[in-house]
């Protein structure tokens, strides 16, 4: 499973109870250490396999490589000319029958600037189906009791898309 740091370390610890294998990965080789160093802070962390790997998203992730990507702050980061791309590589990097699952936010209907730039399902629709993802499971609105704190209140949906 890869999982973009920039997400966040409690992303990849979450998913220490789902997966086996995982790689957390960011371009800051700060971000990296930081969280590397965090994981290791933690008690009984020695069952889990995960790697901390600094690269770019874009460049340093080998093709048909994960069964899983976990998508949560990065795409609403990047800028909009580059989300095609993000599309790609994820087509690329994901193994046939590869699950994507999306965090989507911010969900702010009006807003211009960014980043992180607002996002919507559709954005996400529209560039991850021609490039070979079907929607297996959402979107769902994450509720407020379930959401990052001032992320609720439909700022925020998950959907999970297959590779085919």
């Amino acid at each position: 499973m890869l999982i973009l740091l920039r997400n966040n370390i409690f992303s990849l610890l979450f998913s220490c109870f789902f997966f086996f294998l995982k790689v957390g990965l960011d371009i800051a080789p700060t971000a990296v250490q930081s969280a590397e160093n965090y994981f290791h802070s933690l008690n009984n962390v020695e069952m889990f396999d995960v790697t901390f790997q600094h690269g770019s998203f874009f460049d340093d992730v080998k093709e048909n490589s994960y069964d899983v990507g976990y998508d949560y702050t990065f795409f609403c980061a990047l800028s909009p000319d580059l989300r095609q791309e993000w599309a790609n590589t994820y087509a690329n990097i994901l193994k046939p029958n590869g699950i994507l699952i999306t965090i989507i936010f911010p969900i702010l209907p009006g807003k211009i600037n960014g980043p992180p730039y607002a996002v919507s399902f559709d954005m996400y629709k529209e560039i991850l189906v021609p490039v070979g993802f079907i929607l297996v499971d959402g979107p769902t609105v994450v509720e407020n009791e379930m959401a990052h704190e001032s992320r609720g209140n439909g700022k925020t949906m998950i959907a999970s898309w297959k590779k085919i």
